[in-house]
């Protein structure tokens, strides 16, 4: 009998670690239906991948991705990939604020948005993006994208944004 339980949790756990892994710290039970299920049945808002720690992932797909002397914006949690921008990101990639993606629009920069999906913090930058683009990028665990990247392009203002 301790052998049938110790296997029922090796293999729990295993299922577990295959589903999530590197993100483990935003593992939900399968009985709230994992990730996928505590976020769109249950509505927990913060079921995402609360800590930003995708964003190493997305600016790894940056580095290998963005044209040469792009800009990104970071809506959420911008300190996560500013602080360590040094060794992670790309030299010629500038992090840039909200309000300067337009003027980096209007002369032809390219553009991204990277943010997790934690919609209660998104600016209206983020929540344009959500709304009338498709991500070029995702990151996806359980059936549930925890970050997002976009390319911007053209004049936000004719879409309504302020920035």
């Amino acid at each position: 009998m301790a052998a049938i339980v110790t296997l029922a949790i090796v293999v729990n756990v295993g299922s577990a670690i295959r589903v999530y892994h590197p993100y483990e710290p935003i593992y939900y039970n399968s009985l709230v239906g994992g990730l996928s299920g505590a976020r769109y049945k249950y509505g927990f808002p913060e079921a995402t991948d609360y800590w930003a720690s995708s964003y190493r992932q997305g600016v790894a797909w940056l580095n290998a991705n963005a044209p040469p002397d792009s800009a990104l914006h970071v809506p959420i949690a911008e300190w996560v990939v500013q602080l360590p921008a040094r060794l992670w990101l790309r030299q010629d990639i500038d992090i840039v604020s909200e309000e300067a993606v337009n003027e980096l629009l209007a002369v032809g920069r390219p553009v991204y948005v990277m943010f997790i999906t934690r919609t209660g913090w998104y600016n209206e930058i983020a929540t344009y993006c959500d709304q009338q683009l498709h991500p070029i990028h995702e990151i996806v665990v359980d059936g549930f994208p925890i970050l997002e990247i976009y390319r911007l392009s053209g004049d936000l203002k004719r879409a309504g944004i302020r920035a």
